[in-house]
């Protein structure tokens, strides 16, 4: 597929997948939700297995607050790409924005499971034990977050 992209649009080394990408990612900085969902929509009608423009649609939505679209575009992003542990961090933390604690736990978890030196998914888990009220739990991930990323030790 890459090499058929590359034949059908030669020049620079990118197609209008990535170009619709980086738009959207240029729109979603500047704040411009909706257009930089358009542009993410685009990239996924010309390539629907495009895990990275449904992260970063998901994202578009989470930042607009739209979270059930959110979860919605990093759920179809996991399906794409299972092992991703960006998509189950950013699922959780939409999880975590609708205070459903339990899914984000789950989904802090899935990412630890794929990249066990996500310092974000120990910290964000461990403010998700903390709203439940399992304190030893939620200090021991935010000990571990600063372990793995001292800067976080201000949070």
């Amino acid at each position: 597929m890459q090499l058929l992209k590359r034949l059908l649009w030669p020049g620079r080394g990118r197609t209008p997948t990535t170009d619709d990408v980086a738009r959207g990612q240029v729109r979603r900085e500047g704040g411009e939700y909706g257009r930089a969902v358009a542009a993410f929509t685009a990239a996924i009608r010309l390539d629907p297995c495009n895990a990275a423009a449904y992260r970063s649609r998901g994202l578009t939505h989470e930042e607009a607050g739209d979270y059930e679209q959110a979860i919605a575009d990093y759920t179809e992003a996991i399906r794409l790409d299972p092992h991703s542990a960006d998509a189950y961090f950013q699922r959780g933390n939409a999880y975590f924005a609708r205070d459903d604690f339990d899914r984000a736990i789950d989904d802090y978890g899935q990412a630890l499971a794929h990249d066990p030196t996500l310092a974000l998914a120990y910290y964000y888990r461990g403010l998700a034990y903390a709203e439940k009220g399992q304190q030893a739990r939620a200090k021991a991930d935010r000990e571990r977050a600063v372990k793995l990323d001292p800067a976080l030790s201000g949070l």
